[in-house]
């Protein structure tokens, strides 16, 4: 992953959003960290970028936070793939696939321009590609019955590995294995429709990231790639890519007190 220290601080179009222009080389992935921003007057800008059916969708929301999390992450996807696609973030069109996976639909010509999102808590990720399949996921760490959801929905060699740990390793390689199988299920464009159980991947202290098997698909798992992403105290994360020879470039976009800015770390 390439590490950057360069700060800049982002030209700003007339909603309020960042227009630098951003490239995406075939052999990077940008993964983006933001924090959620509920004021106000971040909710109301947000608001006006998105289309009609979002809007709808945001109204459904019984819960004001969940809806504002809506809002906020699709607010912050379209001020992100607007610099990107040189294009005001209110003007992207998005697609859907069978299983509710977004895909730009318009400008057309970015139309290859891949992306995907994930939020936890107060967190959450972006990755976007030039056209590689990627997948993204952040969970916050918190108490659960791992032995038993991980006998239930883990393959039998992650189940057993996580039963043998305990305290904060047994967390800790839990959480790794959850996101990097849903990382891996969304890259795929069917979320929690694939049977985690057919994916194995690596977990455990000091053990790197990676896909052992793919049940039923075997040869598959060497076309791909899984990365560690740092979110946080308290949080983990991991990146899907259909390539082994991705460089993985993480930056953070920040939005407290309506000065945009984005930091490569």
């Amino acid at each position: 992953m390439r590490n950057e220290t360069k700060v800049t601080t982002a030209s700003r179009n007339k909603a309020g959003n960042d227009t630098r222009k951003q490239v995406c080389s075939p052999d990077d992935i940008h993964v983006w960290l933001a924090c959620f921003d509920f004021s106000k007057s971040k909710l109301t800008s947000f608001r006006k970028v998105l289309s009609k059916d979002e809007k709808t969708r945001a109204d459904r929301y019984l819960s004001e936070e969940a809806r504002n999390c809506f809002i906020a992450a699709r607010g912050t996807l379209r001020c992100i793939l607007s610099s990107y696609l040189s294009t005001d973030p209110a003007d992207i069109v998005f697609a859907y696939n069978s299983h509710g996976r977004p895909s730009v639909e318009f400008p057309p010509e970015t139309s290859g321009t891949v992306f995907n999102l994930s939020h936890s808590a107060d967190k959450v990720l972006y990755a976007i590609s030039s056209g590689v399949p990627v997948g993204v996921d952040v969970e916050q760490m918190r108490s659960l019955d791992f032995a038993g959801i991980s006998k239930r929905f883990f393959a039998p060699a992650e189940a057993t590995a996580i039963a043998s740990l305990h305290g904060p390793d047994q967390i800790t390689a839990f959480f790794e294995c959850w996101t990097r199988k849903e990382a891996f299920a969304k890259a795929q464009g069917t979320g929690l429709y694939l049977d985690l159980a057919q994916i194995e991947v690596s977990l455990g202290p000091g053990v790197p990231p990676r896909i052992v098997r793919i049940r039923g698909n075997e040869e598959d798992a060497d076309n791909w790639s899984l990365h560690n992403i740092d979110a946080g105290e308290g949080f983990k994360a991991a990146l899907a890519v259909k390539s082994r020879h991705a460089q993985v470039i993480q930056r953070n976009y920040q939005t407290a007190s309506g000065n945009d800015s984005v930091v490569d770390v």
